[in-house]
């Protein structure tokens, strides 16, 4: 459902289908600035379903996180879900947090798409990787995250209670102090297998703290990729040794 569409009569009518549709299996609604009500109604009908859930919302509202974490909580059937959206502020993100790690959640795979990865966010998003003992795939698009916000980040998936096997990390991240961050993630996290990565022109220390990690004998990862402008004589000499030295790589991208 994409557009200006949700009034508070249009969600009725989607409610509608929801309780009598038994085969819904995925539901993407775009949102641009749906009032309360509307957020409120079509969130107490997504309790029941059985499907994936996108939602693509331009403003992320502190009472829109309220109903949806409390769908989170409430619902046994989403196993999915797919936000986007710009800019939330702290409370607005504690609270979509709160629901995304209550012992009751089920989500087992999480996609943020936009450019969320500030200080704050990354601190509520790591509270989740500790504490969300079914999440295994993670799925994250930002835009030059500082270094902070990738080390507070890093600290949840290298945390002994994280469940996360599967990683994908789309941006400008690989910086030298990201990188450090990363490269830790790889020899402490013993659950991570799959590692997918987007980058452009690290430079040959950014790259070289990267492998380090891969290489690592702790290292657990055997599906990765690679994608972006990486294949410099630096950057190819740094995964050859890679290659030589890790144990358990079995797929390359």
């Amino acid at each position: 459902l994409n557009g200006e569409i949700l009034t508070e009569s249009n969600t009725k009518h989607i409610a509608e289908v929801l309780r009598k549709n038994e085969r819904l299996r995925f539901l993407d609604v775009y949102l641009k600035n749906p009032d309360d009500k509307t957020m409120e109604l079509l969130c107490d009908e997504l309790k029941h379903p059985k499907c994936t859930l996108g939602l693509d919302v331009d403003n992320l509202t502190e009472s829109y996180s309220r109903h949806l974490a409390e769908l989170l909580r409430k619902n046994q059937r989403i196993t999915a879900l797919d936000l986007s959206f710009k800019n939330p502020d702290d409370r607005t993100m504690e609270l979509l947090c709160d629901g995304l790690k209550h012992p009751e959640c089920i989500i087992i795979y999480l996609n943020f798409d936009r450019d969320i990865l500030t200080e704050s966010c990354s601190r509520h998003l790591a509270e989740i990787l500790k504490k969300n003992q079914r999440l295994r795939k993670l799925d994250l698009s930002f835009r030059n995250p500082d270094g902070k916000a990738m080390e507070l980040l890093c600290d949840g998936l290298k945390h002994s209670e994280c469940t996360i096997d599967s990683l994908r990390l789309n941006g400008d991240i690989l910086t030298e102090s990201c990188s450090r961050h990363l490269a830790e993630v790889l020899r402490k996290n013993q659950r991570l297998r799959e590692l997918d990565l987007s980058l452009r022109n690290p430079d040959d220390k950014t790259m070289e703290l990267l492998c380090d990690g891969l290489k690592h004998p702790e290292c657990t990862i055997d599906s990765l990729r690679l994608n972006g402008d990486i294949l410099t004589e630096s950057c190819s000499r740094h995964l050859a040794e890679v290659f030589r030295k890790s144990q358990r790589l079995r797929m390359l991208y």
